[in-house]
């Protein structure tokens, strides 16, 4: 089997022209999915669902090929994935805890005998707002369309 035009269409692919509206689309999926995360993100003091940043970064030429969304807190994953049975720092409570009216030991023990529970602000983001990510993609394909035309 004989593929023809695989290098033009390469050529293409890694041409400005393609590559504004596949940016465009990556850019316009990372910020709708990162809108959508902070409203299912917990908030105590509201740092954890400011710090969502993400990178662009891979592919061929000037198209991204990922896109990799997180936070640089250090208890980021925790809340997105949960955690496992452990005893946590009474520091990293203390003040959660005095909001609540709840003894910090009781917090502690709860998650020494439960671990907690993950949030999944970002899969919620993506799986609960799929309609719209659809959306998204088929636009930028239609536009991707256009511009390839001979």
């Amino acid at each position: 089997m004989t593929f023809h035009g695989i290098k033009e269409l390469a050529d293409r692919l890694k041409s400005d022209p393609i590559s504004t509206p596949i940016n465009g689309m990556l850019l316009a999926l990372t910020t709708f999915i990162i809108r959508m995360a902070r409203g299912y993100t917990p908030v105590y003091l509201g740092d954890l669902r400011d710090s969502y940043e993400f990178e662009m970064s891979g592919g061929a030429g000037p198209v991204s090929e990922f896109v990799f969304i997180g936070s640089p807190l250090k208890y980021a994953p925790y809340v997105e994935f949960g955690t496992r049975p452990h005893w946590p720092p009474r520091a990293a409570l203390l003040a959660w805890a005095a909001s609540k009216g709840i003894e910090v030991f009781l917090v502690q023990r709860a998650i020494a005998t439960r671990g907690t529970f993950g949030i999944h602000m970002l899969a919620k983001a993506v799986n609960d707002h799929i309609g719209e990510i659809n959306y998204i993609v088929g636009s930028a394909a239609w536009h991707i369309e256009d511009v390839m035309k001979p």
